[in-house]
C-alpha cells in the first residue's frame, strides 16, 4: 500500500511539474505585421485587428488567428493570415506566418513581402499603417 501511495505521488508530481513548465497557448487580439514594398524599397508597419480586411493597392490582408506560444525550449508567435494578390482570387494566401522562422512560409508577392513582427494584447480596433524611416 506504501508503494503504491508512492507511486501515485510520484506520477502526480510529475504531471504537475511539467503543466507548470508548459503553459498554454494564449491568443491575442491583433497583429503586428512589416510590410516591404519591393518596388519603391519601402517598409511599413501595419497592426491589424483579428478579422478585418486592410485593403492596400490592389491588395487586400486579413489576420483570422494570432496566438503567442509558451514552451520549454523557446517562445513563439504565430499568424494565421489571408492575403489576396489580385481581384479575380487567383493568387490567394491562406496559412501560418511564424515570427521565429519568417523564411519557414513566405507570401509570394511581386510586390510585396509581409513579414510577422508581433502578436497584440490589445485590441487595435483599427488597423494602423505607417512608413517605418
Amino acid at each position: 500500500m506504501l508503494i503504491l501511495t508512492f507511486l501515485v505521488y510520484l506520477l502526480s508530481h510529475l504531471v504537475f511539474a511539467e503543466e507548470l513548465e508548459m503553459k498554454e497557448d494564449q491568443r491575442k487580439e491583433g497583429a503586428h505585421l512589416q510590410v516591404l514594398n519591393k518596388s519603391t524599397t519601402k517598409n511599413y508597419s501595419l497592426k491589424i485587428p483579428l478579422g478585418q480586411f486592410f485593403k492596400f493597392s490592389e491588395k487586400e490582408l486579413a489576420v483570422y488567428q494570432c496566438i503567442h506560444q509558451d514552451r520549454k525550449k523557446g517562445n513563439d508567435e504565430i499568424a494565421l493570415i489571408k492575403f489576396i494578390s489580385e481581384s479575380n482570387n487567383e493568387n490567394t494566401f491562406l496559412g501560418w506566418l511564424f515570427k521565429s522562422s519568417p523564411s519557414l512560409v513566405t507570401i509570394e508577392d511581386e510586390i510585396y513581402d509581409i513579414k510577422l513582427l508581433g502578436c497584440l494584447s490589445k485590441d487595435p480596433l483599427f488597423p494602423e499603417f505607417e512608413e517605418i524611416k
